[in-house]
């Protein structure tokens, strides 16, 4: 079985959250896309907890984030503006 990072497992549950929201049976790409978007604003403190982070974990996470959020700057994707254009008005917009 693969082992997948802290930062992995948080944007899984994220996207599994945006799924279960949006009433779809399945996690699609596009939610674990949200997912990666949206993980390095989960780690305020004051939630961390919610999103199964341990607070000693913060900085081993905001570390994946930076890289990945890296890769995102270099290709010119606004993660918030992607993230909210999957969502559309109120419904994700699947495209497979």
């Amino acid at each position: 079985m693969v082992e997948l990072s802290l930062g992995v497992v948080v944007a899984w549950y994220i996207g599994a959250g945006e799924a279960m929201v949006g009433r779809y049976q399945y996690i699609e790409k596009e939610h674990l896309f949200i997912g990666l978007c949206k993980v390095g604003d989960m780690l305020d403190p004051a939630i961390v907890g919610q999103v199964g982070v341990r607070f000693v974990d913060i900085d081993r996470v905001r570390g994946e984030c930076g890289r990945v959020y890296e890769l995102f700057r270099r290709f010119g994707v606004d993660r918030v503006f992607a993230r909210r254009r999957l969502r559309g008005v109120g419904k994700l917009v699947l495209t497979s």
